[in-house]
């Protein structure tokens, strides 16, 4: 008998009342293992990142539920729950505030967390982070206008990284990087993933990068899931007529920034 799903979404629908039509998200459900990364694909104004939303506490949903381990998290989120998810979002920049160093970015975070004593352990704390991520001490007291794109998300994830949380959702997280930098991005969170045993959802309109980072993949379609399964198995043989214009529209499904990231040869 397989372990309960450490995330799932029962029916959710996120109606926003000013749109005419069908709602932005249609009475979706989906689960996901403790350990394992989910990818969810579709074109943009499909309704992923509404569905991110309501997954990370950031909107509360028309209808439906989202449970952790089980239960279901109240909407919106109190302080308790509100480290249990986190969110990697798509602009590093915008997602930064500018005038913070990456120390202060770090180390406040910690600080309010209370995972950290005081801020000398928050700074050896923030250097691990920044570590673990593929940066270090280098970067501390640069802001975010100092650090290349690629940077900023790495900071990025390690700031969703420090409240130590169980799910991680990466919202179009390498969409805004350039293409070699994308594959450097990608393998840290397949390692992350690994070394820390987290459960993620991984949001894209690119086909490659989601089938390259996940177990699983979910096609959303007009605010529906329309087709679930291994990546490979989806995308050599798509069910769904939405699914097979998705491949179709695909030139390539690598790209030579994933082919050397799946060799493990340097970008």
């Amino acid at each position: 008998m397989s372990a309960a799903p450490l995330l799932q979404v029962d029916d959710v629908v996120v109606d926003y009342s000013h749109r005419r039509g069908s709602p932005a998200v249609d009475h979706v459900s989906l689960d996901i293992p403790r350990g394992r990364t989910l990818g969810l694909v579709g074109q943009s104004g499909c309704g992923k990142s509404s569905l991110a939303r309501v997954v990370a506490g950031l909107a509360v949903p028309s209808e439906g539920a989202v449970r952790l381990g089980g239960a279901v998290l109240p909407t919106p989120r109190g302080r308790a729950d509100a480290t249990r998810i986190q969110m990697v979002f798509q602009d590093p920049g915008s997602a930064l505030n500018p005038m913070y160093t990456v120390r202060r970015t770090l180390t406040e975070l910690l600080l309010v967390h209370r995972r950290a004593p005081d801020r000398r352990a928050a700074t050896d704390r923030a250097v691990e982070l920044l570590e673990l991520v593929g940066l270090g001490a280098a970067v501390l007291d640069a802001r975010p206008r100092g650090l290349s794109g690629g940077q900023r998300q790495r900071v990025g994830i390690a700031r969703a990284l420090a409240v130590e949380p169980e799910v991680l959702i990466a919202d179009e997280a390498v969409s805004a990087l350039d293409v070699s930098v994308q594959a450097a991005v990608l393998n840290t969170l397949r390692d992350l993933g690994s070394r820390l045993g987290l459960t993620m959802l991984f949001i894209s309109h690119d086909l490659a990068v989601t089938r390259y980072v996940s177990d699983e993949l979910a096609v959303m379609h007009r605010g529906r899931i329309v087709e679930r399964g291994l990546p490979d198995a989806v995308l050599r043989t798509p069910r769904h007529e939405y699914t097979r214009s998705l491949v179709a529209a695909t030139p390539r499904m690598d790209g030579p920034a994933l082919t050397a990231a799946e060799e493990g040869r340097p970008l």
